[in-house]
This record gives C-alpha cells, sequence and structure tokens, in this order.
C-alpha cells in the first residue's frame, strides 16, 4: 500500500543523497542543533490543534540535548560495542525511509527542511534514528547488562539505597564492559539514563567516523528524544518504563492540540491523570483537587480547552453518573452538574458535537442500555437523548462523529448476542435514523472505529473482515483481510487524515506488539514498522498528533511514538522516579516551574519540564513512609500531609525546594489521620478534611498555619456526612 503520489521526487532525492557533497565538512554542533529546530519545525507545523509558538513548544535546551543524545548513542556503539557508524550505513538507512516512508510528502519536508543537503540529511535526520535503532538492539541481546552478577545495572554516578542507606561507588568507564548486571528486566531507558553521561565524557575524545562527528560535546541539560511518522519509527521516551505516569488500563486519553491528557485507574483503583508534552517530551501530573472520584471504563473528549470526563465504574462496583472538566491551562478541575445528567454506566460511547457531548449506551449494575443524554458545558446541563428509533441496548460498541451525526454500531445486546446493527443520531433535532446493515461486516464487540473524513471505518476483535459505512449512500464496502493486521482485543486505532492506524491488542494467545496503515482510497494495508516498537499490550490508548501515533499504558507504564512518515518508533527521556515494586498514591505538587512528588517508601522526586529532569529530594527529616496522603504548594514550600502507615506524632511534613530540606510538621491539635484526605491551600492555611481512618469514612478536618506551624479547628456544625476522597 505505499503511498507513492511523487516517486519521481523521491528516486531524485535518493540519487541525490547518495552523492557526497562537494563541500562536504564536519559539522559543528551548533549546525547540528540548527538542523535538529528546522526537523522540528516541520513536525510543529503539522500538529493538531497547538495555540503554542514554536520557541515555547520546543525550546533550546531540548534541540540540544536531542542532539547531545544521538551524539552520545554513537560514542556508545563505538566504545561499548565496537561498532562504527558508516556512511554506507547511513545510506541505507536513508534508503529504508524512502522505501518504506508512508508519508512521501512529509519526507520531503524533512529533506527541505535541511536544505536537501546530504551531509544535513544523513547526519541530522538518518544518524538519529540508525543509532537510536542499533543501541536499543545490542542492549537487548547484551549478555553483560542482563546477567546474574550485580543487582542493579552498572552506574556511572554513587547511588544510594534508599532503604539501607548504602552506598554503590561508581565505575569507570573502562570496567563497563566487564560488569554484569543481575536484574534481567533492566529497561533500556533505565541503562540509558545510568550511563548516557559517561559516553558524553567518551565523546571528547578522539573517535573514528567514516561520518564525521564533532569531538567536544556542548554542556546542556535534560534528555528527550523525539521522532515522526514520515520516518516509521517508534518513539519511547518519556513514555518507557521508569517515566509517570503510572501504569493504567481502561483509562482514557485525549488530545489538546498540545499535550495528550491521560485519565483513570491507577493501580490501587484511584483516579491518577497526568499530561505527556511530546514536544518536549515530558510528563507533567495533574492536580486531583476537586478531581472526579477514581474509576474506570470512563468516557471523555477534549472540547477546545477542556477535558471532560463522566461515568465508568468505581473499584468499588457503583456506577456513579458523576464527571469533571479539567482545564490544562489551570491545572484545575470543576464537578460536572448531575441534575438531569444520565444514570451512570461503564462502556458508554460518546462524541463531541462542537458544543455538546453526547453520551449513549453502555452497561449499568443491571444490564445494557439505550439511554444517553447531552451535556452542554456552557451552561453545566444536561438534557436526555430521544429513545424513539434508537438502536437496541448494548454495551462494547463504538461510536464516531460525521460532522453533524453520531454513529453508533455494533456491541453487545441485552441478550448477550453480538450485534451488526447500529444507529445514526443526529443532536441537533434530537432524532435517530436507521442504518443499514446490508453487507455490513459479521457481529463484533470491543472493536474500533474511526471517521475517516466519508466513512466510518470499522476494524477487528471476533473477525478479521473489517468494514466501511458511507452515511450518505448508507452503505457498506468490507475492508480486505490481505496484509491485515491480527484479529485482537484491546487494540488501538487512530486516524492520520489519510490512514487508520491499528496496533497492539490481545490475539487471544499473547500481548500483540505490531499493527498496520489501512488506505481506504486504494483499500490496502501496509505494516507499521517494528523496529524499536514498544512491548505488547492491550486496552491502552493512542492519540494522534498531527504527526506522530502516541500509544501508552494498557497496564504498563511505557508507550511509544509512531512516525509513519519515517516509519519508525523512537525511544523518550525516562524519569528516574522508580520507587520500590507497588510504588503508587504519591502526591504531587507544581510550584510554578517544577514538579515535586513525594510517595512511598519516602521517595521523592523534583521534575523540571523544560530540561525533562528529574532529581531526587533529601530524606534528612523527610515524614514517615505512607500512602494515600495529600500535599498543596503554598508559594514556598510543599505541605505533606496524613496517609495510611504515617505515625501519630509524625503527621506531615514540610518540604523547601529552594534548599532541599525537610521541616516537620506540628501535631499539636491536628486532626486524626486519614488516608485520601481533601486538602487544599487558602493562600494562608492549608485545609484538610474528611478521609478514611481505622474507624472507616471521617468528616473531621483541620487548618494548619505554616507560619506559626500551628493546627486549629474545624467546626462540625451542619458537616457533610463522612467520606473518603472528598473532593
Amino acid at each position: 500500500m505505499r503511498n507513492v503520489a511523487c516517486p519521481v521526487v523521491l528516486a531524485l532525492a535518493l540519487v541525490a543523497l547518495a552523492v557526497p557533497s562537494l563541500h562536504a565538512h564536519e559539522l559543528t554542533f551548533e549546525e547540528r542543533v540548527e538542523a535538529q529546530a528546522a526537523i522540528e519545525r516541520v513536525y510543529a507545523s503539522h500538529r493538531e490543534g497547538t495555540t503554542r509558538s514554536f520557541e515555547q513548544a520546543v525550546p533550546q535546551s531540548v534541540l540540544r540535548e536531542k542532539v547531545r543524545t544521538y551524539l552520545k548513542q554513537t560514542v556508545a556503539l563505538e566504545q561499548y560495542w565496537n561498532t562504527s557508524v558508516t556512511a554506507e550505513m547511513l545510506e541505507r538507512e536513508l534508503e529504508r525511509m524512502i522505501r518504506q516512508t508512508l508519508m512521501p510528502e512529509r519526507l520531503e519536508e524533512l529533506f527541505a527542511a535541511l536544505g536537501d543537503d546530504p551531509l544535513l540529511v544523513r547526519e541530522c535526520l538518518a544518524r538519529p534514528a540508525l543509532v537510536r535503532r542499533l543501541t536499543r538492539n545490542f542492549f537487548t541481546n547484551d549478555e553483560r547488562i542482563h546477567g546474574r552478577i550485580r543487582r542493579n545495572v552498572q552506574r556511572i554516578d554513587p547511588v544510594t539505597d534508599s532503604c539501607s542507606g548504602a552506598t554503590e561507588q561508581p565505575l569507570p568507564l573502562e570496567q563497563l564492559p566487564d560488569v554484569l548486571a543481575e536484574d534481567s528486566t533492566t529497561t533500556w531507558e533505565d541503562w540509558w539514563t545510568q550511563n548516557a553521561d559517561t559516553f558524553d565524557e567518551a565523546g571528547a575524545q578522539t573517535v573514528a567516523h567514516s561520518a564525521p562527528l564533532p569531538r567536544v560535546f556542548e554542556a546542556g541539560a535534560g534528555q528527550a528524544e523525539g521522532a515522526c511518522p514520515a520516518t516509521d519509527t517508534w518513539d519511547n521516551g518519556s513514555l518507557a518504563s521508569s517515566s509517570l505516569p503510572r501504569g493504567l488500563s481502561s483509562h482514557t486519553a485525549v488530545w489538546t492540540g498540545t499535550e495528550m491528557l491521560v485519565w483513570g485507574r491507577s493501580g490501587c483503583g484511584l483516579g491518577y491523570g497526568a499530561r505527556y508534552d511530546p514536544a518536549i517530551d515530558a510528563w507533567t501530573e495533574m492536580s486531583k483537587v476537586g478531581a472526579p472520584a477514581g474509576r474506570y471504563d470512563h468516557i471523555a473528549v477534549w472540547t477546545g480547552s477542556r477535558m471532560l470526563v463522566w461515568g465508568g465504574r468505581s473499584p468499588e462496583g457503583t456506577y456513579p453518573n458523576t464527571g469533571g472538566a479539567y482545564d490544562p491551562a489551570t491545572d484545575s478541575w470543576t464537578p460536572l452538574a448531575t441534575i438531569g445528567a444520565p444514570a451512570g454506566r461503564e462502556d458508554a460511547v460518546t462524541i463531541w458535537t462542537g458544543s455538546r457531548m453526547v453520551v449513549w449506551g453502555g452497561m449499568d449494575d443491571a444490564s445494557a442500555v439505550s439511554t444517553g443524554g447531552q451535556y452542554d458545558p456552557a451552561t453545566d446541563t444536561w438534557t436526555p437523548v430521544s429513545a424513539t428509533n434508537a438502536p437496541f441496548a448494548r454495551t462494547d460498541h463504538t461510536a464516531v462523529w460525521t460532522g453533524s451525526q453520531m454513529l453508533v454500531w455494533g456491541g453487545v445486546l441485552v441478550n448477550g448476542s453480538v450485534s451488526d446493527t447500529g444507529g445514526r443520531y443526529d443532536p441537533a433535532s434530537d432524532s435517530w435514523t436507521s442504518m443499514s446493515n446490508l453487507n455490513a461486516p459479521p457481529p463484533r464487540s470491543d472493536y474500533t472505529a474511526v471517521w475517516s473524513g466519508t466513512g466510518m471505518l470499522i476494524w477487528s476483535r471476533n473477525s478479521v473482515i473489517g468494514g466501511a459505512y458511507s452515511p450518505s449512500a448508507d452503505a457498506w464496502v468490507d475492508i480486505p483481510s490481505l496484509n491485515a493486521p491480527p484479529s485482537a482485543q484491546g487494540h488501538s486505532a487512530v486516524w492520520t487524515g489519510s490512514f487508520m492506524v491499528i496496533w497492539g491488542g490481545h490475539d487471544g494467545t499473547s500481548y500483540v506488539d505490531s499493527g498496520a496503515l489501512y488506505n481506504p482510497v486504494n483499500r490496502q494495508w501496509a505494516p507499521t514498522s517494528q523496529i524499536s516498537t514498544p512491548e505488547g499490550r492491550s486496552n491502552h490508548t493512542a492519540v494522534w498528533t498531527g504527526s506522530r501515533m502516541i500509544v501508552w499504558g494498557g497496564g504498563s507504564n511505557t508507550g511509544g511514538r509512531f512516525d509513519p512518515a519515517t516509519m519508525s518508533w523512537t525511544p523518550t527521556a525516562a524519569s528516574i522516579y522508580n520507587g520500590p515494586p507497588g510504588h503508587y498514591d504519591d502526591a504531587a505538587v507544581w510550584t510554578g516551574n517544577l514538579m515535586i512528588v513525594w510517595g512511598a517508601g519516602q521517595l521523592g522526586e523534583v521534575y523540571d519540564p523544560v530540561l525533562d529532569v528529574w532529581t531526587p529530594t533529601s530524606l534528612t527529616n523527610a515524614p514517615s513512609n505512607r500512602i494515600g496522603h495529600r500535599a498543596v504548594w503554598t508559594g514556598d514550600e510543599m505541605l505533606v500531609w496524613g496517609g495510611a502507615y504515617a505515625l501519630p506524632d509524625d503527621p506531615g511534613g514540610r518540604y523547601d525546594p529552594v534548599t532541599d530540606s525537610w521541616t516537620a510538621m506540628s501535631n499539636v491539635g491536628a486532626p486524626p489521620l486519614a488516608l485520601w484526605p481533601a486538602a487544599v491551600w487558602t493562600g494562608s492555611e492549608m485545609i484538610v478534611w474528611g478521609g478514611y481512618d481505622d474507624f472507616g469514612d471521617t468528616n473531621v478536618g483541620g487548618r494548619y498555619d505554616p507560619a506559626t506551624d500551628s493546627w486549629s479547628t474545624i467546626s462540625l456544625v451542619d458537616v457533610p456526612v463522612p467520606r473518603a476522597q472528598p473532593a
């Protein structure tokens, strides 16, 4: 199915790139940074919905670190794996990109951005993709790293064990090849984070290369990598195992134009959210203040300014008809009205019309339902969806928005049978129209559906036969199975503007780490790249940014970015925040330029999103180990309070990021310690209330004044009923 819209231009480009430049020279670091900026501008120009300038989205520090990273990986190949990157290897990498690209026009843009200069294209487009892939491949098969002797991978800096206090001394570069690591599950991201700076130092030494490299690395900060669909590569960077957020399943994800917002169930069943910025490869944890209670199998849509979350199933098995609106500009939540809202349910479908969120179908505590509602965020009001001519009640179905109608199809009916029927809903007239099922694909549930601009594309689960539905003709056309991905449950699907990209899922035997792109114009499939692909998974999320598909979660806290233009996946920078097994339910605050996270195992980290760097907090005088605690930011300090396992005489602590120091918090007059209380900052006091203590839900609280290190009580007159996780 290769898109060969510009074969002549690409052929000429290939010939030109194969000819050595007559004025080739050794590129300086600054020339590489300038070329990296040109590449990133191409991707930024295609990012959907972005409101930030290029300089805001991709600061100089990120560009410089991208260059430093691929240069360090080149040195790692040379010195650690005895492999030199030759001009011939770079030529073959370019040939692969040109031969496999699914977006030749985008690839041409990348070449043009580099002035069609053969040296720049080889060094600044082909080299990063090649060395990233080779280092990961060598790492995967290196017995020195996945050996039996050492507890951890070799480290470059001294590391102090937070439990025993023992310090592991750094190892010199020359000893690295002779050291074995015990942990066979060590990830590439962890290993590279721990060893990257060693290769930076080695980069200052003389290294022989067929394609010239600078002898000195520019000093920079923060790690970040990127890739795009034009090159058919995956980018797993900060979406990797040691990064935030924690692994989720049955969560939701939306694209804002600049960030992917992930929200839903965490490992302990609590509501958790985080924001991923692919431009700078960085995660930021969402505020939990006022957020909806934890749930899964809920729905979420992006309105253009806010993410709306509604419904789902709670960890206790109830079906709340509550939700919240999250504003990323202010990192704040606002509850959705419940008056007139549909009954709570899980596995409902939803679409955004441009002014309203439409919810329909799903499963309540008894059976599948055929009801729904329209939510207007401008007035915070609900109106019911008409039941006249509505499809049969169902769950595990799909819905897409055509621009004027919501198309509903498939799913499981009340009697347990799988359906091949559907309906068309017009929210403007609040009316349903039947949908033909003549030549419809076989009945199915837990499949995916995307809107192509002219039709609804249905794919997978229960069958390798898909279908394309045209609402204008009320007719179905089959999607061929030749070269199609395997039938899998829990896979993802996105629409790029030209292709439907299917990836991942579970095929009944194992988790799938492959996918394919479907072109509805010529009705052909082409496989996605298998180079550096993320590990297989199901029930993950995927969003299309306008230039890349971002895959994340599915029971794992790893992910990847796929670029169909270069047909490549690429790893991203990794956080060093990887506490003990079972680490969850941390507290986080935003200082205005840093995110401070503190949680179980008495572990804390300070994250700088501009530099994409994590730094551990001091543990001296830190609060006792706990989970389910709360934290607020005063403008100068992070206040931590409460949680399970906290000691009565150690209710909380105050952390100053400027001095990296902790101060104990008074417990005189403090309310009883509680799990999952609410906590807010008023401007002068921290107010905590509710939560869960040894006797059940509580409705008591207190006010803490950090200026005087003192507590005062909260009145119990007309107090709300006791509750845990109050918003």
